[in-house]
Formats: C-alpha cells, structure tokens, sequence
C-alpha cells in the first residue's frame, strides 16, 4: 500500500466508517504451551528443571510447533497451523505430563485427584472423575465445563477405566482436553449473527485479546477470582479488565481505554511500554536475536581477542556455546528506554552507548556504585589503621596500611577512567554488537542485507526478490576490501535495486563482522561513506560521511516514525494494513507524537482502535466443532 496514501487525511476520511478487521484465528505461542505446561506440573508437585540435569527436577516438554524463521514480523494470524504430525506430538506430550505427575511423589498437600485416582485399585466414584474433568477444563481451555460437555468426558473416561485399568485409562480420556483445539486456537469473531456488519468483539474475547496483546498469553474469563483479587499478589491489566465485565463497563471503546487507564495508573502495574509484547516487537523489529543463528569460527573469536577488540566476557560465552550476553546487553539498553517511556524510536536509534552496549545511564550507574564502595572501605581501613596505631600494633598497621594503599589505588584508577571520559563508539540498536552480527555472514560484514533492513523496516520501502538469472555473489579477491568487491553491484543489472541497499549499510564497514570498532581493513584505512537514495521523503535523500549520520537523519524522519508505526499495527492487528486502516494509523502516528514519543500511548491508540475491536465476516454457527 502507497505510504503516502496511507497517511493522507483525505483518504483516512474515506475510510469505512467502523475500518473492521477480518474474523481470525491466532495459534498460541510456542512459549506461551510451554508456560502453561509448566504451571500445571507446579501445582502438582512436579519441579521444573531451570537448566539441564539440575537435580530432582522435571524439564518440560518442548512445543512440537514453531514459528517461521524469516526474517520478517511473526505475530500474524493467518500464519500458523497444526499439522497432523504437530498434533502427534502434542498428544504425546499430553501423555508423558499425565505420566509425570501420576509417577512423581510430592508432599501431602500436592497429591491431587489424578495421581489419586490413577494409584488406586478400585475404579473411581463418578464425582471424583467430575473433579479431574473440572481441573482440566479451567487450566488446559481457561473455563468449566459446558452444556453436556462434562457429561460426555464422564461416560468416556468411565469407559476407558473399566477397559484399560485406572492408570492407563484415565490418561486415554485425559488426553482428548489436553489437545483441544481450542488449547492452541483463540478465536476473535466478535458479536456476529448472520450478517457481515462489523461486530464489537465480546467481552471475553476483548479480554482475552488484550490480555495476548500485552502479554502473549490467553486468560479466558473464569468464575474463578484472581489472585489479586483474593487479596494476595500484584494485580494485570487482566484483572482489570474482568471486573470492568462483571461491572458490565467493557462493553464500548471508551470503557476499553478507561479501563487502561485505571490499570496502569495502580502503582503495581508496569506501563504497557513494559509489556513483554512490546520487547518481543521490538526484537522482531531489529531483528537482532538473529544474532544466535550466525556461527563465528573459534579460531577467528580467538584472533580478535587478542586484536583486544573482543572483551574475555564475550569470548568466552562464545566457546561455552553461551552467547546470551551480547543479545542481553541490547535488550538492556531496549529495557531502559522503554522506562522512560519518551522518543523511543529516536532513542532506540541513537542512544550513545560504550563498546558493551550499556548506555550513559548504566555507566554512570555502575561507576557511582563502585565509587561508593571503595570509598566506604577506605574510610572503614582508616578508622582501623588508627585504633592499630592507639593500641601500638605495629603488625596489623602494616597489615591494613597495604590494604589501604592497595583501595585508593583502585579508587584513583576507577576516577582516571570515569565514564565522562569514555567516548561511547556505538549509537543506538543498529551499531549493538548483536544487530551487526545478526546481520553479518560467517565470515565478513554483509552491507546488503543490512541496507534491505533499513531501505523496508526504516524507510519502509521495498527490494525486489533477485532474478533467477543473476548470479549474485561477491567475488572472492584477498587484496580487496568488501566495499571494493562490491563494484561489481555498480553494473546496469544490478545497481537498480543495489543503489536501494548497498549506500545504506556500506557506512556500517564502520565496524567488523564482529561488530568490533575498526579504523582500517586490509592494511587501508576503512572508508564508511554512503547515501540515502531514491527514499520519496522531501529533504532526506543525500550523502552521509558515516553510521552515526546516517542513523540520526533516520531517527529525525516523520517518515521514519509513520514506517515504525505501520510495523507495529502489522505486529498487533496480526495482519498487514490497507487504505480502510488510514485513520487508525494516523490516530496512532498522532498519539505517538503528542505524548513525546511515548511506546505506551501508540499501544493504547491501537487497542482502542476499530481494526482491533471490531471484526467481520464471520458466523461462528457456522463453524464446524473438531468433535464433528
């Protein structure tokens, strides 16, 4: 869809009056199974292993399903199903859990009615089978029993039972709940009859979809109080929501975003900047994670360490095979932003940070802590130093006078290199070590792919797939530099959708492929000159003399932002947009300006807005039972 157009007022008044989305179907998160699979061994007395081969503990069962590895937004709806292997696997799963729990020995209190009824050798009563269907149906569906539903598990598990024994029959009739479709599919059809007409989506669906929106989870609504609710616990935007529904104020827009407001507004609710959506977003958007899926040769991690451009900390969780500490220093720099919660796009571009990736903040935090604690230990030696000297205690003077020396002189070696002093050599996300080596092959830097990244997911623009006819590879030349090598993209073939890439991620040669700062490459220093061309944005096309001009003319952009904005409405509407969602993304685009760049204020547009309340074309009596 033309930008332009999608953020012309004149086509926003256009739009359909109530701009609808489509009746969908999202597949729950891989994690999201594993969380629940994890809850439920928890409450019956199975431990959980944390890490592997930790002593006495259960791991839990991997989701047999995933989500695509390309490199683009995976939070759509219409992507994901379950294959008949997917579904094996699930019911094996369900089986080896149930046999977890029925073979596992908790305390008293942790016995529960499946290990019960499975261990015991008379068949069990009709009300104590009535309990295990009840439990399963509020953890595994989120709600009791329907209609004849409880009914109807009775009389199969009692069959099973009387065919197959207690142990191996309640699991078979077990099993059937634990696989249900409607564990994994979380349906949004909102308040349909018969006709097409947009329809507000229920209750239990908005509270369901809000809750996925903010937290990746399903919580349908129960009978059930929180725990909050109880009286004990810090309460969600979930709990909120459920007692705005049984006050029946959930029911309109304006009871939605009333409803937010209250909930953030409690001192123990995080912002909905803070939501564990929002970093799963943001991961997705830079796409830095991709960071674990790049191998780097040992002998070259070795090289670059002693180069000294590589600190121990980072070598080291190479070879362990631990490399977790480079993507979390990019999520800690993300974390922060999102804190404060003003001009995250802008920030999250440009935010000075040392060659760790911890901004000024985090710097000055550490620094002031260290600070402190040496001279809390000097002042502590002093006073020692001075009642050994009263006393005439020649050897503990020695003693702690060495100590004393040994603490000013961490003192005045950690005031010589304040981080007022440390010019930060990296701005913002995309000069993180992570997204540098996400965006890297194996062995050297690869300016293409990291100039697609910016030319769609910055400038929202878009190359075109390589045509089969064109061998697209770099010549190999060892006395060359990349950006040498690269003339070659120069030629009339190529330099249509090169010039689209190639001057925006060259400035980035700024660094190695490890994401290491470089002044030279083979032996010549490193040129990091490009351009921005062809981008449609009065004012912006032009040359850049490096990174960190390139980087802070994008983060200036109007342009840039609405690009981000369409991102994020592709990530929560779970769909790409159209010209009929023109006013809801300027509402949002709006939103973000007005509140100085607030994440939390362009979340809340979008949950308010009609693509995510409203829904059409949908008649659930028409849609087939799996139990057909």
């Amino acid at each position: 869809v033309p930008h332009d157009k999608l953020f012309d007022p004149k086509v926003a008044a256009q739009a359909p009056k109530i701009a609808a989305s489509p009746a969908r179907i999202w597949r729950t998160l891989p994690q999201s199974y594993e969380q629940k699979q994890e809850t439920w061994l928890g409450a019956r007395g199975v431990g959980v292993a944390r890490k592997v081969g930790q002593s006495g503990k259960f791991g839990y069962l991997p989701a047999p399903f995933g989500l695509h590895t390309k490199n683009e937004l995976k939070n759509y709806s219409f992507d994901y199903t379950l294959a008949g292997a997917q579904t094996e696997g699930l019911a094996n799963n369900a089986r080896a859990l149930l046999k977890l729990v029925i073979k596992a020995n908790p305390g008293p209190r942790k016995q529960g009615p499946i290990r019960k009824v499975a261990r015991a050798k008379e068949p069990p009563t009709p009300a104590e089978v009535d309990q295990i269907i009840v439990d399963q149906y509020r953890h595994w569906l989120g709600r009791a029993p329907e209609g004849p539903e409880l009914e109807l598990r009775r009389k199969k598990i009692l069959g099973s039972i009387e065919k197959f024994g207690n142990r191996d029959g309640l699991i078979m009739g077990l099993v059937p709940i634990m696989i249900s479709p409607e564990v994994f599919f979380h349906s949004e059809y909102g308040n349909v009859g018969v006709s097409s007409e947009p329809a507000f989506l229920s209750q239990d669906e908005l509270i369901d979809a809000v809750d996925r929106a903010l937290r990746d989870r399903r919580s349908r609504v129960d009978t059930r109080p929180s725990q909050w609710q109880i009286g004990y616990g810090k309460p969600t935007v979930r709990d909120f929501l459920v007692v705005a529904a049984a006050n029946g104020k959930l029911k309109s827009r304006e009871d939605l975003a009333a409803t937010l407001d209250k909930a953030v507004s409690h001192k123990d609710v995080p912002k909905l900047s803070q939501s564990p959506t929002v970093k799963r977003f943001l991961d997705e958007y830079f796409n830095y994670t991709q960071y674990f899926d790049v191998f780097k040769c040992v002998a070259d991690l070795e090289r670059e360490k002693k180069a000294g451009r590589l600190a121990g900390a980072f070598i080291e969780r190479f070879n362990n095979g631990y490399p977790e500490i480079v993507v979390s220093r990019t999520r800690g720099v993300i974390g922060h932003i999102l804190h404060e919660d003003r001009q995250v796009l802008a920030r999250l571009l440009t935010v000075k940070t040392d060659y760790r990736g911890d901004s000024k903040s985090t710097m000055e935090a550490r620094f002031n802590g260290e600070k402190a604690g040496l001279e809390k230990g000097i002042a502590y030696l002093e006073q020692r130093v001075a009642d050994a000297k009263k006393k005439g205690d020649e050897k503990q003077q020695t003693n702690l006078a060495r100590l004393l020396a040994k603490k000013k002189h961490d003192l005045a070696t950690l005031l010589k290199n304040h981080p007022d002093w440390m010019a930060p050599e990296r701005m913002g996300v995309l000069t993180q070590r992570s997204w540098l080596v996400a965006h890297s092959s194996n062995v050297e830097n690869d300016p293409i792919h990291r100039g697609k990244w910016i030319r769609e997911r910055l400038l929202g623009g878009r190359v075109p797939d390589v045509p089969i006819t064109v061998d697209a590879q770099i010549p190999e030349n060892a006395e060359k530099t990349l950006r040498e090598r690269m003339e070659r993209t120069r030629g009339a073939e190529c330099w249509k959708c090169h010039q689209l890439m190639d001057p925006l991620g060259l400035p980035f040669e700024q660094y190695d492929h490890f994401g290491s700062l470089r002044k030279t490459e083979k032996e010549r220093p490193v040129v990091v000159s490009g351009a921005i061309i062809n981008s449609g944005v009065p004012g912006l096309d032009g040359p850049v003399s490096g990174p960190d001009e390139l980087i802070k003319k994008l983060a200036e952009s109007e342009h840039v932002q609405q690009v981000f904005v369409r991102y994020a409405f592709r990530f929560w509407m779970g769909r790409n947009e159209t010209l009929d969602d023109a006013r809801t993304l300027q509402d949002a685009h709006k939103a973000y300006k007005q509140s100085d760049g607030s994440m939390s204020a362009l979340l809340k547009s979008l949950l308010t807005s009609d693509a995510f309340l409203y829904r059409t074309g949908a008649n659930p009596k028409g849609v087939a039972s799996h139990e057909d």
